[in-house]
């Protein structure tokens, strides 16, 4: 009964150990929840060693309750010395699960084993559970230096007496009768128009307040101002595309949709049509000794609806029809207008991005005279001409009918990035020209917005100006993260499997007589394997060979008390108190009797 007792408290207090440990886990992980990511390797390291601890504790308990279930098993039927050998070997080699005797006679002891391989997966899982997390912290707001722009200086300014503002985005004679007039952008315009164009971006900045942060800015500058025109109506001033029919039953009215029909000797397909038009007003501007000086820019354009884009193969004839449904048609006319810009410039991991609302507030006058004197204006006018210059130009079909581009839309966000339709469908090198994309008109006003914010972007402009504003900063600091859950889950599993061992366990005591099995050692079978049968079954084949063990493998044995040769049932000359215990061959073992 001492054993029993021995093998009890094993059982339960190992185990209550192992939950102790699992709830000491918990505890340590929940303390470090949110705290400040310190020494993490060691907190790695000790949640491993934590989680392996618990690791041992259980598979104690439940090797134990093993033991008890095994020697059970063994008293209660015969076995095979091989499937014997087998019971014994399932924690330590996987491959003595593949035994048909022990899956028939011994199924729980096969699942105890399972469950003990299982265990393992404890100090995989548990650490798990924690994790480092970059947590997102506001500072009160700051003040700090940045730039921002201020378009009513001039190249006469006294402000530009600063070395620190000396570029300029236009350029100007210098001398002669109009020293300061109005000439043609310069270098650094050109290059930011363009580098914004195919960019289709706003050139980011540096970040004057860290890696993460925002702050708003307001000033007043350039801009687009776009409207659509209803192309249906003569309605619109010095429209360009309102033209006068010449013949037939309309001959002599105004249509603003010409550039839209298809002419007679076209068949109303993806090839034979306008499919882009911009240029400035017509001819009713007697100032306007160049096309962009009128501060205009009108724009036609057809969109081809996706279910309608099938590429025809036998260009330039290309007789495939196409719907008049399937175009979207548009005009629209922008102009160029001073406007309030209000943005908030977020930075996120120093990178950029700009929300903006912008107001306009009323149109930059253009013409010979301003030209000359108008400095204040300047900046708008480099931007129109050069923005002129690209937006204006058609994608229409030549007099062979074969489309051509005479725009500088090409390669820009402006335009869809996969050409259509191919001038050859069955080879790659001859590819056909880009068309506007759906919503042209707002991304012209877009292109304009990002040029003027991107002019931040150019050092020493003179239209920078240094100014304080407010801003919000933020902070990432890694901070531990515990989800208690997967920790839960493996431990519960775990804790529960061990209970249900122990149930069996207990059951296992009371059924060999409420004697407890605290190892398998070598010492405990030395003393149940002494049974001469046992040993002449050996012989000299006591070498431990794999071949010899193949050989004693099939007799059956089982775990009893030994008989003797007399009707007593014990060895000649013992007392009837002396009872000799261990495995036997059918014949010579019966099962144990209670001991009191």
């Amino acid at each position: 009964m001492a054993g029993a007792i021995k093998t009890y408290s094993l059982l339960i207090i190992v185990f209550v150990l192992a939950c102790g440990v699992g709830v000491g886990h918990h505890l340590f992980y929940a303390i470090l929840d949110g705290k400040v990511v310190e020494n993490q390797s060691w907190v790695v390291r000790a949640g491993t060693a934590i989680a392996y601890l618990a690791k041992l504790l259980f598979v104690t308990s439940i090797g134990t309750a093993f033991t008890q279930q095994i020697w059970q098993s063994m008293r209660s039927k015969f076995y095979t010395l091989g499937a014997i050998d087998s019971l014994f070997g399932l924690k330590n080699d996987p491959l003595k699960f593949f035994s048909w005797e022990i899956f028939t006679k011994a199924k729980l002891v096969l699942v105890m084993a399972a469950s003990i391989w299982v265990f393992p997966l404890l100090p995989i899982i548990a650490p798990g559970s924690i994790s480092v997390r970059a947590i997102e912290g506001i500072e009160p707001s700051s003040v700090i230096w940045t730039q921002t722009l201020n378009f009513s200086r001039s190249q006469i300014s006294p402000l530009l007496s600063i070395t620190n503002f000396t570029g300029d985005l236009v350029k100007t004679p210098g001398i002669g009768p109009d020293p300061t007039a109005y000439i043609g952008p310069s270098p650094p315009i050109n290059g930011l128009v363009y580098g914004t164009i195919y960019g289709g971006q706003v050139l980011s900045t540096d970040s004057p307040c860290g890696a993460n942060c925002t702050f708003n800015q307001s000033f007043v500058g350039p801009a687009y101002k776009c409207r659509d025109v209803d192309y249906t109506q003569n309605s619109e001033p010095n429209n360009p595309f309102c033209l006068e029919i010449a013949n037939g039953p309309m001959n002599g009215t105004i249509s603003c949709e010409s550039y839209f029909d298809f002419g007679p000797h076209f068949n109303n397909n993806a090839f034979d049509t306008t499919w882009y038009y911009a240029r400035n007003s017509s001819r009713l501007c007697p100032d306007c000794f160049e096309p962009w000086v009128d501060g205009k820019i009108w724009v036609l354009y057809q969109y081809l609806l996706p279910q309608y884009r099938i590429q025809a193969v036998d260009f330039p004839a290309n007789s495939t029809p196409i719907p008049e449904s399937a175009w979207e048609k548009h005009q629209f006319v922008c102009q160029s207008y001073n406007a309030r810009f209000d943005i908030e410039r977020t930075y996120i991991n120093y990178q950029q991005i700009i929300r903006h609302n912008t107001t306009f507030l009323y149109p930059v006058p253009f013409g010979r005279e301003h030209l000359r004197s108008d400095m204040l204006s300047y900046a708008s006018y480099a931007i129109h001409q050069n923005l002129y210059s690209i937006l204006s130009g058609q994608i229409i079909p030549n007099g062979r009918r074969a489309p051509t581009d005479s725009s500088g839309l090409s390669g820009t966000r402006l335009v869809e990035e996969v050409p259509f339709p191919r001038l050859n469908a069955t080879m790659t090198g001859l590819n056909g020209i880009q068309k506007p994309i759906r919503d042209l008109r707002t991304a012209i006003e877009e292109l304009h917005f990002n040029i003027t914010v991107s002019m931040l972007k150019i050092p020493n402009l003179m239209y920078l100006q240094d100014e304080t504003v407010n801003a919000t900063v933020k902070t990432f600091a890694n901070r531990w993260g515990y989800n208690w859950v997967p920790l839960a889950a493996i431990y519960g599993a775990c804790a529960l499997i061990n209970l249900c061992a122990i149930v069996v366990a207990v059951m296992a005591i009371w059924d060999n007589g409420g004697v407890g099995v605290d190892s398998s050692g070598f010492l405990r079978i030395m003393m149940t394997t002494r049974n001469r049968t046992l040993d002449t079954l050996v012989g000299n084949k006591g070498q431990g060979d794999d071949d010899m063990r193949t050989e004693v493998a099939g007799t059956m044995v089982k775990f009893g008390e030994l008989v003797g040769v007399n009707e007593k049932g014990r060895p000649k000359g013992d007392s009837a108190t002396s009872v000799m215990v261990g495995f036997g061959v059918q014949g010579e073992v019966v099962d144990l009797r209670k001991r009191h």
